[in-house]
């Protein structure tokens, strides 16, 4: 064999490890630690923590916190988004995929909610992964950007 096939062949033998590691460390970071997709924790009230790395809104006096629940075999969800409630469904896909439906929602006025709703509401349309890392939930959009970040309630732990 000669120098330059040597060469050519430890090149791309390289590049192909590479990408391999690229995919691969992507990948851990949008896939729930083990299970299947089917684990996708139901009957919580996931509390809205962060949007797109940027802190949520915090419960204020007498305020829920806005979040969400996964309802088992109704694939559906419903929650609360610092001002209106809404609903929807949801459709899991393979490796820790998820679409969520566009959401019904109640329309109250609220002067002092901020952009935190229409923010979540923006995520559920941009979502397609999601993780369970502890008590955290996250939601991925394209490009394994996370869109919102949720914990457990404690009266749901």
């Amino acid at each position: 064999m000669n120098m330059k096939r040597k060469c050519f062949l430890l090149h791309l033998v390289i590049l192909m490890m590479g990408a391999t590691a690229c995919r691969t460390s992507r990948q851990a970071e949008v896939v729930a630690p083990g299970g299947t997709e089917t684990a996708l924790p139901t009957g919580t009230y996931w509390e809205l923590v962060a949007q797109a790395n940027e802190p949520g809104r915090t419960k204020s006096a007498g305020a829920e916190t806005p979040g969400l629940t996964f309802t088992a075999g109704e694939n559906s969800v419903s929650g609360y988004g610092g001002c209106n409630r809404f609903r929807g469904t949801y459709e899991l896909k393979p490796d820790y995929g998820i679409r969520f439906s566009e959401m019904v929602i109640t329309r109250k006025m609220c002067p002092d909610a901020g952009d935190t709703e229409d923010r979540l509401m923006d995520a559920f349309r941009r979502t397609e992964a999601w993780a369970l890392k502890g008590d955290t939930l996250i939601l991925y959009g394209e490009g394994a950007v996370a869109l919102a970040r949720f914990t457990a309630a404690p009266s749901s732990k």
